[in-house]
């Protein structure tokens, strides 16, 4: 099946398209068609959305994936009162959202071990799952929060700002690493 993008496009955008086969060759499309996008009808994630979370003891941050799945966009932050609370205002957000895959960080200790926020981590993600019935998945992400901090202090935020957008912009950065992981492969 071939779509037809419409409107302006970015350069960029395409040439990954087309780095991961899901862009037909430029020169084989005949003048004056424009770009066009192959999508497979066979693969299921050319249109899955995923949610990605980062969560923590207070905040949750919250991203969510294109739908061709190339690109990780930071969303919102939700505060950790109650776990029912919190599931429940995921699965509203997924619902919203149409979000198909749902991927949850997992801060691993550099010894490979697994500390108590893990095990929260993964307590969240078997809730999510039971609760919404959709797959969730974990994913390492050692070090997210402090890659993070470091570009949004090389981007001179104020300290005030910076704890307004860390946890969704370290959603993102999860999120963009199970993307980038995963994109072509499944």
């Amino acid at each position: 099946m071939v779509r037809e993008c419409g409107g302006v496009t970015h350069r960029a955008t395409h040439a990954r398209a087309f780095a991961l086969g899901r862009m037909r060759d430029p020169a084989l499309v005949k003048p004056g068609h424009g770009w066009y996008i192959e999508l497979d009808p066979w693969r299921k994630e050319e249109t899955l959305k995923i949610m990605g979370l980062d969560p923590g003891s207070k905040r949750v941050g919250v991203a969510v994936s294109d739908a061709l799945g190339l690109i990780a966009s930071s969303l919102t932050t939700l505060i950790h009162r109650r776990d029912e609370d919190l599931v429940a205002e995921i699965g509203d957000l997924a619902r919203q959202l149409g979000v198909e895959r749902i991927v949850v960080g997992l801060p691993i200790r550099m010894d490979g071990s697994l500390g108590p926020e893990a095990l929260q981590a993964q307590a969240l993600a078997e809730s999510l799952e039971a609760a919404l019935g959709l797959p969730v998945v974990t994913w390492d992400e050692r070090f997210s929060t402090q890659a993070v901090e470091r570009v949004l202090i090389e981007a001179d935020l104020s300290r005030k700002k910076r704890k307004t957008v860390r946890d969704k912009v370290a959603a993102a950065y999860i999120l963009q690493g199970y993307l980038d992981a995963h994109g072509s492969s499944e």
